[in-house]
């Protein structure tokens, strides 16, 4: 059997958007029915980092996607985006560590429910994303932040306990989107749609279970937006 085939046989490019819709769930997709600690020893890592990998406690850094690349031939758009092709081909070379920017990521969590506190925002640690992502979006590296999220009142877009990048760049909304609000030393993760004849601001949850809140355009002013959800284990 032939490299290419073999590849194929392995992983399989049938896959229901269910059973690999996060970083995690691809990653172990990719190991298949070999042990967290065979793979792991592929990869050049510890098990347990494995494991939070595929738990989503924390996403892959660049070496580890390039080690999946070597082992298995997926790559990097696919285990970060699920986005295909999920194989690599001729066109899609191996990646540097240079085409990835290493966002901070902090110490602070923002609720998609009834609120967090925060505490401490000390960094943490770094996240991989693509260069060419990231200036495919628009972004500005320096105004980039990863925080986690608590709660189940923005699923299913946002999954309780996934990790989002915030473009700090938009402390005012211009357009409908999910963005990260402080409020009474609180953080929530809301939808906010602004009605462009009156300024009034909705305050939505995806979760249908919880209720709109409406807010006129003089007290929208008073809202303090930490910035715009763009990516929560993938495009938002």
């Amino acid at each position: 059997m032939n490299d290419e085939s073999e590849l194929e046989r392995m992983h399989s490019t049938n896959i229901h958007k269910d059973e690999c819709d996060t970083i995690g769930s691809r990653i172990e997709h990719v190991r298949g029915d070999r042990s967290r600690s065979e793979y792991a020893a592929k990869l050049n890592i510890h098990p347990n980092t494995l494991k939070n990998y595929e738990q989503d406690k924390r996403p892959p850094d660049a070496n580890t996607l390039n080690a999946i690349y070597d082992n298995d031939g997926v790559l990097s758009d696919w285990i970060l985006r699920g986005k295909t092709p999920m194989l690599r081909t001729d066109s899609n070379p191996k990646l540097s560590t240079t085409d990835f920017l290493m966002v901070p990521r902090y110490e602070v969590e923002a609720s998609a429910g009834g609120g967090s506190v925060v505490e401490r925002e000390s960094e943490i640690g770094r996240i991989a994303f693509r260069n060419d992502w990231i200036k495919q979006k628009g972004l500005v590296p320096k105004d980039l932040v990863v925080i986690r999220i608590s709660g189940d009142s923005m699923q299913p877009t946002i999954k309780d306990g996934a990790l989002v990048l915030v473009d700090t760049r938009r402390e005012m909304p211009k357009s409908d989107g999910i963005y990260v609000i402080q409020n009474d030393g609180c953080l929530f993760a809301k939808r906010l749609q602004v009605n462009v004849v009156t300024g009034d601001l909705s305050i939505k949850s995806d979760n249908p279970i919880y209720d709109t809140v409406n807010v006129n355009a003089s007290k929208a002013q008073d809202l303090y937006i930490i910035g715009r959800v763009v990516w929560a284990g993938q495009e938002v």
